[in-house]
């Protein structure tokens, strides 16, 4: 199609401004600010803050394994002291209950009744 006042297709601009639009528009607020485009330091201060995020939950999630891994450790530390108070107690038991089995043979051997078993 043709500009109507100067005869020849002016880029484009004349069926945009009068036709359909070929592609949809988009609003100023959809793209990012000239100032950011020409500023080189905007790429260099997004790129920081995306390894500053990345660096945060890295050492978060460190953090995480560390204390995991240390509570594990006294989880495992404290089941062992229980295991081993329990075989203390096995130990103290069997050894009050060897005790007390000897003390009582040694009253039944001194018991009078045994005694005079033994003098017939």
């Amino acid at each position: 199609m043709q500009c109507p006042n100067c005869r020849k297709v002016e880029n484009g601009q004349w069926l945009y401004a009068n036709g359909k639009p070929t592609v949809p528009e988009f609003s100023m607020d959809d793209w990012t600010h000239d100032e950011d485009l020409h500023d080189l330091g905007y790429f260099e201060t997004m790129i920081e803050d995306i390894v500053a995020r990345m660096h945060f939950e890295l050492r978060d999630q460190f953090e995480e394994q560390l204390q995991h891994q240390h509570q594990q450790q006294q989880i495992n530390t404290l089941q062992q002291q229980v295991l081993d108070q329990g075989r203390m107690m096995e130990e103290l038991f069997s050894r009050e209950q060897i005790k007390q089995e000897l003390v009582s043979r040694m009253e039944m051997l001194r018991s009078p009744s045994n005694n005079s078993d033994d003098n017939r």
